[in-house]
């Protein structure tokens, strides 16, 4: 599911599992599940390091104690 430029802008920073970057919104259930897909997509691709990857997993952990996540 993509989101609008303009739907991201008004997502509070502290929804965003990589704030700085207003990168992988995790505002709802069904959008961390997919920052979860495109995390692991995007650490295979190289497109972001380990260190991103563990702190969208962590976050999304944080946030949703009820997502299974099991390490890549």
């Amino acid at each position: 599911m993509s989101i609008l430029k303009r739907q991201r802008e008004h997502i509070k920073s502290s929804n965003f599992a990589l704030p700085r970057k207003k990168k992988f919104p995790i505002n709802t259930k069904k959008r961390a599940i997919s920052a979860i897909a495109y995390a692991v997509k995007g650490l295979r691709q190289g497109t972001i390091t380990r260190q991103e990857y563990d702190i969208i997993m962590r976050k999304i952990h944080t946030k949703y104690k009820l997502i299974k996540i099991t390490k890549e």
